[in-house]
């Protein structure tokens, strides 16, 4: 991910935050001074950029059960008096997807605003990582956002999908798990909170669980 520029911003127009990531806090902080949101609501998808916002020293912080955009989306919508008449400033990745816009353009006023962009890595390892999937050393691929998915079809390009064939496919939430299922591929296994961590050991136990059967 690299940082984008974006225009100054003035926190007294805005009441809530909404972060989808914590490379968003990341990217929006190094620019913007935090002491000037210590009185705003921020709502985040998962406990990780919650816990990036709490070292910043915020306190008013909603995370909603679905760790999702649109579950973000959706927690506003359902307690409309608490952002109804507050403008919105959603601090987001170029490249990311708009359910949240979508959602709530006639009923809330969101103003996006881009702050980072993802970019393609092509590994040093590539070949290797390609040799231990053509031989079955690896078992289980782990996908953590819809981008991550995307660049892997393009970093392995026509070998990509015989690359995948009889591998573990594991999704960190429903919004990577439904871009993998667009491009015609099975996800094994979603875990239960959105985390790399969980993401690992969901997809570790499955392995296991799998090969003692």
């Amino acid at each position: 991910t690299v940082p984008l520029k974006f225009d100054n911003i003035n926190p007294e127009d805005f009441h809530v935050v909404i972060f989808t990531s914590s490379k968003g806090v990341k990217y929006f902080f190094e620019k913007e001074n935090p002491e000037n949101y210590k009185d705003k609501i921020f709502i985040t998808v998962g406990e990780k950029t919650k816990k990036v916002l709490e070292k910043y020293g915020f306190s008013k912080i909603y995370t909603p059960k679905e760790a999702t955009a649109s579950g973000i989306a959706k927690f506003i919508m359902e307690n409309p008096s608490n952002f109804k008449d507050k403008k919105i400033l959603f601090p987001r990745a170029k490249k990311g997807r708009k359910e949240i816009l979508q959602i709530l353009k006639d009923n809330f006023l969101v103003i996006p605003i881009d702050v980072y962009d993802t970019v393609i890595n092509v590994p040093e390892n590539k070949d290797l990582v390609e040799n231990l999937l053509k031989e079955d050393q690896i078992k289980a691929i782990c996908f953590t956002s819809p981008s991550n998915f995307k660049n892997f079809l393009l970093v392995f390009d026509k070998n990509s999908k015989e690359l995948l064939k009889n591998k573990v496919i594991s999704a960190i939430g429903k919004t990577t798990k439904k871009e993998i299922e667009k491009a015609g591929f099975n996800v094994d296994l979603v875990p239960e909170k959105s985390s790399i961590e969980d993401l690992i050991k969901s997809t570790y136990n499955y392995i296991a669980s799998k090969t003692s059967t």
